[in-house]
């Protein structure tokens, strides 16, 4: 679940006792304030170089970095599952005739491959993209209230902070509305790329 997975990675990212910190220690790098830090995640990098780098420049936070790397790795297996079932439905047909036409293995991946793949890719887009958009347990749990300088405040924490903790219910149906649109948006436009999908 969401929850566990989620309190495993605050566990990991701990300051002084996380797993991670302890690994980027045997290389020589100090701790990191995974989930407290509010400066940028480039930021950072630069002024370890002694360069200084604009802070709107500066990228995700580093708490908010810690988040999209917790994410990534949850939704890494699901979308691999995916992309191994679309692949397994290629049938060989097509690479044995590419192969007796001569194709090479890269000509067989562009024209055979990623062609027949592009209805998956299409599906695990439109998901991914819904997906991060309803980004809140991760945020609820891993970072105090929307994190340091609310840099990791997304827009459902948003919903639920207005929603319960202030309650403006009015306000917070309004913004989940317009999330939805924004959602649908998004959506309909990635189905205007369906011409470019291969069925």
């Amino acid at each position: 679940s969401l929850v566990a997975v989620s309190i495993v990675w605050k566990l990991m990212f701990n300051e002084q006792t996380g797993l991670i910190n302890t690994l980027i220690g045997y290389i020589g790098i100090p701790p990191q304030k995974w989930l407290s830090e509010s400066r940028g995640i480039f930021e950072l990098l630069f002024a370890k170089a002694g360069t200084s780098f604009p802070r709107f420049l500066g990228g995700p936070s580093q708490a908010l970095f810690a988040i999209i790397i917790m994410t990534v790795w949850k939704g890494l297996g699901y979308n691999t599952i995916i992309y191994l079932s679309g692949l397994q439905n290629i049938s060989k047909v097509y690479y044995e005739a590419a192969e007796i036409d001569g194709a090479s293995k890269i000509k067989q991946f562009f024209k055979i491959t990623l062609p027949l793949v592009s209805p998956t890719t299409f599906y695990v887009l439109i998901m991914t993209t819904i997906v991060t958009f309803q980004t809140f347990s991760q945020v609820y749990l891993m970072t105090d209230k929307g994190g340091p300088l609310n840099t990791t405040k997304l827009i459902v924490y948003y919903i639920y902070e207005k929603g319960f903790d202030t309650l403006e219910m009015g306000y917070a149906s309004a913004v989940a509305l317009v999330l939805f649109i924004i959602i649908l948006a998004l959506t309909i436009y990635q189905r205007r790329l369906e011409k470019y999908v291969n069925y």
